[in-house]
């Protein structure tokens, strides 16, 4: 099996193989398959004993003075007065801070090493909060490829607000070459059933915010396939309408002639 490293790497860079499902490290020399558990990636804890006076629980996790986020309790081994400690009972890892589960006694002695986690650079588990409360912008990142690529963002381009709901760019653009469809007819009687439908103002009950529009629940009586449901609440496609509105100009033309 031969696989398809990065040309021109640089020392530390990560490569990593989605088929074999493994991760490779260019040492200057060669390529390295590496783990967590990689001796190049461990990193001995600083002692933290002289802390210790049986109240304290919490401790800054620190290696070199410098502080460091172990990916979990599990990335963390530590020996406390001699005894190795069980990270599923004895403590815990709350980003950069070591958490025991009793405040170890004053002149217990303190070891520990992490396991590093900075090789797993392109299958990272990224945690989330539902925020639908926020009043502020937000950049959604994009990537030019689908592998071995860095996200970037637009702050003038491409925003978003979590408590409006709202997504700001510039230019959206609809796929809608005639040779991605078919069954293509057109809409008749365009102005009969423009006049079954209602334009509402309206204001939205989760942030009090005015707007306009169409009820989808009418909308779905006159033209089901611009009405989608999800999670028991109906969505419209408003570009769907824009198709409605052209054919009903052109007939009122045709009656005004």
């Amino acid at each position: 099996m031969s696989l398809n490293f990065p040309s021109s790497p640089s020392v530390g860079q990560i490569y990593y193989d989605e088929t074999a499902q493994y991760f490779y490290e260019w040492d200057g020399i060669v390529w390295k398959s590496i783990t967590q558990s990689s001796s190049s990636h461990i990193q001995i804890l600083d002692d933290v004993s002289g802390s210790f006076n049986g109240i304290t629980t919490s401790f800054s996790i620190t290696s070199g003075s410098v502080s460091i986020k172990p990916e979990s309790s599990e990335a963390v081994r530590l020996n406390l007065g001699g005894v190795v400690q069980d990270p599923a009972n004895d403590y815990s890892v709350s980003g950069s801070n070591l958490i025991f589960s009793t405040a170890p006694a004053g002149g217990l002695t303190f070891s520990a090493i992490s396991f590093g986690s900075a090789y797993n650079v392109l299958k990272t588990e990224i945690g989330s909060d539902d925020d639908n409360s926020t009043n502020a912008n937000f950049y959604p990142l994009f990537v030019n490829g689908t592998s071995h690529v860095e996200p970037k963002i637009s702050t003038s381009k491409l925003k978003f607000n979590p408590s409006t709901g709202r997504l700001t760019a510039p230019l959206i653009n609809s796929p809608s070459d005639e040779n991605l469809k078919k069954d293509i007819h057109t809409i008749e009687n365009a102005v009969d059933k423009i006049n079954q439908l209602r334009g509402v103002d309206f204001v939205w009950k989760e942030n009090d915010e005015k707007s306009m529009g169409v009820i989808a629940q009418e909308l779905q009586k006159v033209f089901p396939e611009l009405v989608t449901e999800e999670n028991d609440e109906l969505s419209v496609n408003y570009n769907g309408l824009i198709a409605v509105l052209i054919e009903a100009v052109k007939e009122l033309s045709k009656d005004k002639d």
